[in-house]
C-alpha cells in the first residue's frame, strides 16, 4: 500500500495499516477514533473457497 501512495503525500500525513479481526462495524468504531482517522481503507485479497464433495 505504501508504494501506492505518491511522495509528496508525506507532507499531509502519515498513512498506518491495522489488522483487526472479528465484526468490521465493531473494530472500526474501536479503532478510528484512537487514530483521529479521517479515511479508512478497507481491502480484501483473493478469497480461495473449497467445496467438499
Amino acid at each position: 500500500m505504501e508504494e501506492l501512495v505518491s511522495t509528496q503525500a508525506a507532507l499531509w500525513f502519515s498513512p498506518s495499516r491495522e489488522c483487526i479481526f472479528g465484526s468490521p462495524a465493531e473494530s472500526i468504531l474501536q479503532i478510528a477514533p484512537e487514530h483521529n482517522s479521517d479515511l479508512i481503507v478497507l481491502g480484501l485479497g483473493p478469497v480461495q473457497v473449497r467445496l467438499a464433495r
